[in-house]
């Protein structure tokens, strides 16, 4: 269902992510799995997840494998990414006269 480029992945390295949980966020990231998903209404806990996850490496290890591992298992790479724009905007061309 997230047939996108690894945009995700690319941009945190694998990383661990902490984010607010608006609009489709929580489609991509899942609390505790693949990153922090925090409601809107806990935004003050920020700061506390902060710490948490730069306390602890093996958490930070985990939530960052399980980004790349989504990434991989949901988004195009690159290539992929490229060769569908050029089936799309092909469709879209004429046929060839010979």
């Amino acid at each position: 269902p997230y047939r996108r480029q690894r945009q995700m992945c690319i941009e945190t390295g694998g990383k661990a992510i902490i984010t607010v949980d608006t609009g489709t966020t929580g489609s991509v990231i899942k609390n505790e799995a693949n990153g922090i998903l925090l409601p809107e209404k806990e935004l003050s806990c920020l700061h506390k997840e902060i710490c948490r996850l730069l306390s602890d490496e093996d958490e930070r290890k985990r939530l960052g494998e399980g980004a790349k591992r989504f990434a991989d298992e949901n988004f195009w790479t690159w290539d992929e990414r490229v060769a569908a724009e050029i089936r799309e905007v092909t469709a879209l061309l004429p046929p060839e006269r010979n």
